[in-house]
């Protein structure tokens, strides 16, 4: 037969793309209102801002997936311990 595997009703806590998504949203709402600088101030365009969230989607290190992924262990027991209820942690 068919095996059942059953998710918690929060599933996106066990998804470190979830994350990534936070760190890219981070990162962006930083550029969009305080740049660095050397960084270009965004100019208002929808192809602007697509540009900057390349460029910071390209700059997020393998060290930050890393540690998502090395918190996925602590993720799970969590999940576990409450029942599948959301968690909640530094990073996402």
């Amino acid at each position: 037969g068919v095996r059942l595997l059953i998710y918690p009703g929060r599933s996106p806590d066990l998804n470190p793309t979830e994350g990534c998504w936070l760190i890219l949203k981070e990162k962006a709402k930083r550029r969009l209102h305080k740049p660095c600088e050397g960084e270009t101030p965004w100019d208002g365009t929808t192809k602007h801002l697509k540009d900057i969230l390349r460029q910071i989607w390209d700059e997020i290190s393998i060290n930050e997936i890393r540690e998502l992924i090395e918190e996925m262990l602590d993720r799970c027991q969590r999940l576990i311990e409450t029942g599948g209820e959301k968690i909640r942690s530094q990073r996402w």
